[in-house]
Parts: structure tokens; C-alpha cells; sequence
């Protein structure tokens, strides 16, 4: 897959979308350590510098071959989701290098910068979530974020059933950006015919495991209700411009994926009102 196809100049216009960068391999300064917690690909922290040229750190991940749309989720989720307005760092593609088989290589990976000026951490380290007291912390903590109800929306939206404690990096005592769509869509090996004409509401872990809905209050119950309304808003309003900046005219794949996402858009207030039990 080229990905420089799917840069475009002159996009400044689009106020909300944000496109990952593409960097070239120079911009790679070298490897720091690999980190755990990854199933489906491998990720380590590295210094680089970024697109404005500037020295930074970030997670570089490289998927294995079998997981051969997950490269296309990281670009095309982080898109569409800065397109909602969810809070992510800066993010782009870069050949970094990779040893595969005792060869060093150069591949395609997607990177997600530090988040600037705090990166407190994922929840995974900041709290032991074995511990009931330290759940109950985190709980709160992610409830009082105003981005929790928007991101439990778009996550539905997208078919995101990979939003676990470790892709999402707390940046203030009540913020918090998110990172990893390569499970979007139904996972990284998805087929396009799959996407079609059905409707399938992925679990939605931040609802079914993080929080107990029953125990949800009505306020939150409401915030995330509201948040789909206002989700399906954005969406219906910047799917031409993310027809432009995904290629959709080129790319059978962000076709594909766009019009999946546009028939989800139409039934996803209904479905989260079900789910929650709001009464209107």
C-alpha cells in the first residue's frame, strides 16, 4: 500500500480533520525500548523527529503481514476520529526500522507521538486495576472526563471493541487523548463484503467492563446519549471532507469503510438509547 497517496497539501481548510503525518525515514532517530501490553503487533518508544521537524518520542508500531488491514485502521480511524472531535495526539506513518528473521528491514509503521506538554500515562500504569480500590479511582477519574461520553460514542461508531485501559493516555487530572484503531471495523483482517448490509454493535468495553451501565447515574446515562446525537451530527457533517482527505474516489478500502460507517451513523442515537434505557 502506498500511503503517500493518501497525503494531501493544502487541507488547513478542514478545521476539525487532522490526517496523520508522512514522514520520511530520516526523520527516525533510533530505538529506545520495546513495549509490552500489544497482541497483534509490535510496538516500541523511539526518538524521532516529528513533522515540524522538532525532536519528540513516540510508540511505533509495526503489525505482522497476517493483519494486513490494520496499518489502513491506525490511518483511517485516527482521521475519522479527529473528524468527531476525540482528543489524540499527534500521530503519523514513517518507514522505521524492524528486524524480521535477523534482518533489519525498513517498514511501514504507525506512530503515535507523546502527548505534549504532560503524558501522565495509561491507566494500566498509572492504577493497579486488580485492585478494587484503584479500579473504583480510575472510574471515577474517567467518568469526571468530558471526552469519556464522545469517546464511547465514536468507539461505536467506528466498531472499535478494542478499547481496553492501555489505549488511552491520561494528560491532565480530567483529560485524556486516545490512541490504537487497529481493531476498527471488525478487526484488521476485514472483508468488504462483511461491512455490508448488516449492522453489528460491537461490545463496548469503557460500558460493559470498565463501568457496571446498570449502576450508571442518569446524568451519565444522558452524557452519553448526547454524545451520539452530537457524534452523528459531526460525522453526517464532515463526510465529504473526509471523502477528500481518505481518497475515497481512489481507495476501494476508505470507500468501503466510509460508507460502512455512514449506514451505522443512521442507527447509532437509537441503539445507545436502547441500551441505556433513555426514555424521550
Amino acid at each position: 500500500m502506498s500511503f503517500e497517496r493518501y497525503f494531501k497539501q493544502g487541507l488547513e481548510w478542514l478545521m476539525a480533520l487532522k490526517l496523520p503525518a508522512i514522514l520520511p525515514s530520516s526523520h527516525y532517530i533510533r530505538r529506545l525500548h520495546s513495549q509490552s501490553g500489544g497482541v497483534r503487533a509490535w510496538t516500541h518508544l523511539a526518538e524521532l523527529n516529528n513533522a515540524d521537524n522538532q525532536f519528540s518520542r513516540g510508540f511505533v508500531k509495526h503489525f505482522p503481514d497476517v493483519a494486513y488491514r490494520s496499518l489502513f485502521n491506525e490511518y483511517f480511524g485516527y482521521t475519522v476520529m479527529s473528524a468527531l472531535g476525540i482528543p489524540q495526539p499527534d500521530a503519523a506513518m514513517i518507514e522505521a526500522p524492524i528486524v524480521i528473521d535477523d534482518v533489519e528491514q525498513l517498514r511501514w509503521a504507525f506512530v503515535s507521538f507523546q502527548p505534549t506538554p504532560t503524558y501522565e500515562g495509561t491507566p494500566q500504569e498509572i492504577y493497579n486495576l486488580k485492585n478494587p480500590n484503584e479500579i473504583q479511582q480510575f472510574i471515577t477519574r474517567i467518568l469526571s472526563c468530558p471526552s469519556f461520553s464522545l469517546m464511547v460514542a465514536a468507539d461505536q461508531l467506528v466498531m472499535n471493541g478494542d478499547r481496553n485501559a492501555g489505549n488511552l493516555v491520561f494528560t491532565s487530572k480530567k483529560s485524556f487523548v486516545v490512541i490504537d484503531h487497529s481493531d476498527i471495523l471488525g478487526g484488521p483482517n476485514w472483508l468488504s463484503q462483511n461491512l455490508w448490509g448488516k449492522t453489528d454493535w460491537i461490545k463496548s468495553k469503557p460500558l460493559e467492563e470498565w463501568v457496571d451501565m446498570k449502576s450508571l447515574s442518569s446524568t451519565h446515562r444522558n452524557a452519553i446519549y448526547s454524545a451520539a446525537s452530537l457524534i452523528e451530527e459531526r460525522f453526517f457533517k464532515e463526510i465529504s471532507n473526509l471523502k477528500i482527505a481518505l481518497d475515497a474516489k481512489s481507495s476501494q478500502e476508505s470507500s468501503d469503510a466510509l460508507s460502512a460507517i455512514w449506514w451505522r451513523n443512521m442507527d447509532i442515537v437509537n441503539w445507545f438509547q436502547k441500551r441505556l434505557n433513555i426514555l424521550v
